[in-house]
């Protein structure tokens, strides 16, 4: 898994194993709409590199 993700993209496996944290997370650990809008330019390619390497792992793993 580490070598496909970080193949893809080096900085995602920081994700992985970092995992992210934005002000405002509710306790589902999600962002509003309105606090999604506020993010940095930054910030919006780190949300975006998160749920990029989640849907990689999620795909990863079998329905069995």
């Amino acid at each position: 898994m580490y070598s496909h993700i970080t193949g893809i993209d080096d900085e995602l496996w920081d994700i992985v194993e970092e995992g992210v944290a934005f002000k405002n997370m509710n306790e589902n650990v999600r962002l509003s709409i309105a606090d999604k809008k506020s993010l940095s330019t930054s910030d919006k390619k780190i949300y975006m590199k998160h749920h990029k390497v989640k849907d990689i792992i999620v795909g990863a793993i079998t329905h069995e």
